[in-house]
Parts: structure tokens; C-alpha cells; sequence
């Protein structure tokens, strides 16, 4: 399945508030993660972002 230009666009641009030193070693991940299960999951992408990478750092 593929995501919308804006979906694609979140998950882009988005940029935790936690330091550039922990976000940076796992933001491609997270990023990958969020955008292969988003499409199967009810929730929010800006919420999935949020607690996949808080699991990550």
C-alpha cells in the first residue's frame, strides 16, 4: 500500500523534542517503522511517530 503525500510528509518532517544525539542514530528506523505499519493500523500517525520512537531511544 502506499501513503499519501501528506502521511509521507509527517513522517518526514517530524522531529521528536528530545536531544539531536538520541533522535539521530535511530530516526531512519523509526521513520521506516511508522510508514510500513501505518496503512494497517487505526491510529494516528503523528501518535504512532511519537510512541515508536520514544521505544526507540
Amino acid at each position: 500500500m502506499t501513503l499519501n503525500s501528506e502521511i509521507s510528509g509527517r513522517i518526514r518532517d517530524y522531529r521528536p523534542r528530545l536531544p539531536h544525539r538520541q533522535w539521530a542514530p535511530v530516526a531512519d528506523q523509526v521513520r521506516a517503522t511508522v510508514a510500513a505499519t501505518a496503512p494497517a493500523t487505526c491510529y494516528e500517525v503523528r501518535r504512532l511517530l511519537y510512541a515508536v520512537g520514544r521505544l526507540a531511544v
